[in-house]
């Protein structure tokens, strides 16, 4: 009796595991699980043909390039120069600061700078941290008026007449006339008075001053001569302001 209640309880047990587990849904859960282990390959890291569309980071520049160019006449001092490139200019490290000195040729003045670089002044100082190009901008005088008269004749860079060059001390406008408007020392348009404009050895427009690039310039017929000048170093014809005053018998403001 035993026996057989034993018999009929595995059964029993046996069949309801059975009717708890149907074939077709272990069939299902075993395909599900199959499915979820399949690996989607494109996604794996290091995959080559995702690597190939990702662009490589950008790297900031190390250097600069600095080039420039002028607009008439003058020059442009750089300091301190960069190592030489390629197009026409100079390589610096970004953020390098560098001064910039624009000097005007005789008869020019400097006008701005342009460019990449907007000033007024002369001389400045830049912070390189991209492709610099400059531009320094220079004006000619106004040419100085034309001569009335024959002869030889000295004008300012300025355009202001400064008097005729000759030994006639009976010409009212002669450089020799020590009582006329040119040739008094104490003249405010005379380049004998170290005090006035142009005379001073510290103004720009004065003969006496060895460094200015616009002394006053002597007409010869209306012709161009050359610079009454101390200015050794200044390109052209020159001439000594002591050599005219002892040529004209000016012995008196010989300095």
């Amino acid at each position: 009796m035993n026996a057989k209640i034993l018999a009929f309880s595995v059964m029993a047990w046996a069949a309801f595991l059975l009717a708890g587990c149907p074939q077709n849904d272990l069939g299902q859960q075993s395909d599900s699980l199959h499915e979820t282990a399949d690996i989607d390959e494109s996604s794996v890291p290091g995959d080559s043909a995702q690597d190939a569309s990702q662009e490589p980071p950008e790297v900031p520049a190390s250097t600069v390039l600095l080039n420039g160019s002028t607009f008439g006449d003058g020059l442009v001092y750089i300091d301190p120069l960069g190592e030489a490139g390629d197009p026409m200019g100079f390589i610096y490290p970004v953020g390098s600061t560098i001064t910039l000195m624009a000097e005007a040729n005789p008869g020019w003045f400097f006008v701005a700078w342009g460019g990449d670089v907007e000033s007024l002044e002369p001389t400045i100082q830049i912070t390189l941290t991209s492709d610099t190009h400059i531009v320094a901008l220079f004006e000619q005088f106004a040419p100085p008026p034309a001569p009335v008269f024959f002869g030889a004749i000295l004008v300012a860079a300025d355009g202001t007449f400064l008097g005729n060059i000759n030994n006639n001390p009976f010409d009212l406008d002669s450089l020799s006339n020590s009582f006329g408007t040119y040739g008094n020392p104490f003249s405010s348009l005379s380049i004998w008075n170290e005090f006035a404009t142009y005379g001073n050895p510290f103004s720009t427009y004065s003969p006496y001053n060895s460094f200015t690039s616009t002394p006053p310039e002597i007409y010869i017929d209306g012709v161009f001569y050359g610079y009454l000048t101390k200015n050794a170093f200044l390109l052209g014809v020159t001439v000594d302001p002591d050599a005219l005053a002892a040529e004209i018998g000016r012995f008196d403001v010989i300095r």
